[in-house]
């Protein structure tokens, strides 16, 4: 039973995560941009945004995006925006920079998944076969300690074959 809270939980956390990280970034491209209630043009207009602000969009619904900005959540037409593209980026750097902001979070939560189920054993008196192991304090910090360890490892790599692979 504890085994599928703690499914829930990885793939609740993983959805989040991958929507917050994995979002398309646009910049504003009109000079006043209402964002409205709706993704319809009728739509009462919650506020507007000024040119050159960078968005994150939530969803896309056909011309309309659904996007977050000072804790509001709107709706915006599409041929309003200009899509920002990292391509442009190059680097080292870079390419660090853009692995850990990607890795961190999904790697920390696998590692502990995986120290989290290491402690289980196998006990007969429990309903569901096992018996559930505690993480205290101390076993959360070297959870959180390895995951960093193989997140920089990891970014290092992900960052040498990024810059090898834009010199040419």
């Amino acid at each position: 039973m504890k085994t599928n809270y703690l499914f829930k939980f990885l793939l609740a956390s993983f959805l989040f995560v991958s929507a917050f990280f994995y979002s398309q970034k646009y910049i504003v491209d009109a000079d006043n941009l209402n964002v409205r209630e709706s993704a319809n043009k009728n739509s009462p207009v919650l506020f507007q945004l000024n040119k050159g602000v960078e968005l994150n969009a939530i969803q896309t619904n056909g011309d309309w995006i659904e996007i977050k900005y000072s804790d509001k959540i709107g709706f915006v037409n599409k041929k309003f925006l200009k899509e920002i593209n990292d391509s442009s980026q190059k680097g080292f750097k870079y390419g660090f920079n853009k692995a850990v902001e990607k890795i961190s979070i999904p790697l920390f939560c696998i590692v502990f998944a995986i120290s989290f189920l290491k402690k289980r054993k196998r006990d007969a008196r429990f309903s569901s076969g096992y018996r559930q192991g505690k993480v205290n304090e101390i076993s959360f910090i070297i959870i959180l300690m390895i995951s960093i360890l193989i997140t920089f490892i990891l970014s290092t790599f992900i960052a040498i074959c990024f810059w090898v692979v834009n010199l040419f």
